[in-house]
């Protein structure tokens, strides 16, 4: 079963992540795309991206994946960042997603959205961070929403961060219950 965590940059999904002590996978998106030398609006930039969320999809859909696997950052964000970065239309990015739906590639797919203000600036972590997070953020919901028309019983769960302790405690009693 794969267990996304989404949602848009600094929201605190990754620091929930390290926070609940639960063995979680990132794919290392900024060195491939540095070692490839890909660039920010070239389709084959998200082409790239895209492959690795289908092989990784058709896994657990086929069951070669046998445990849980918690990922932080999954098809939701590539298509995000697709559009954001004018690699795919949001016409493109909805088709994609509706693929994956109808192939199956959701089965055994559970997604946790993290949404919440960071008080705290973090910096610049990479290249993207000049993105408007504003958009970013309505592109999720717009996708959540596509998402949840295609498949009405995907179990979509919505955490707001507050970025406190209590968050981080709430964050680790979600994903045990979910275990």
């Amino acid at each position: 079963m794969l267990k996304l965590i989404e949602g848009a940059r600094n929201t605190g999904k990754t620091y929930l992540l390290q926070q609940s002590h639960i063995k979680t996978y990132k794919f290392p998106f900024p060195f491939w795309y540095g070692k490839l030398k890909l660039s920010n609006n070239d389709p084959g930039t998200h082409q790239f991206a895209i492959s690795k969320e289908i092989m990784l999809h058709h896994l657990n859909r086929d069951k070669h994946i046998t445990k849980k696997l918690y990922i932080d950052r999954g098809i939701l964000t590539v298509l995000v960042w697709g559009v954001m970065e004018n690699r795919v239309t949001m016409d493109e990015a909805a088709k994609q997603l509706w693929t994956f739906a109808n192939e199956g590639l959701f089965d055994e797919t559970e997604i946790i959205y993290i949404h919440g203000t960071n008080p705290r600036e973090r910096g610049a972590k990479d290249v993207w961070d000049d993105s408007s997070k504003n958009k970013e953020v309505l592109l999720y919901e717009e996708l959540l929403s596509e998402l949840h028309e295609a498949l009405p019983n995907l179990k979509i769960t919505r955490f707001a961060n507050e970025f406190t302790m209590f968050s981080s405690l709430e964050f680790r009693e979600l994903l045990k219950g979910s275990n």
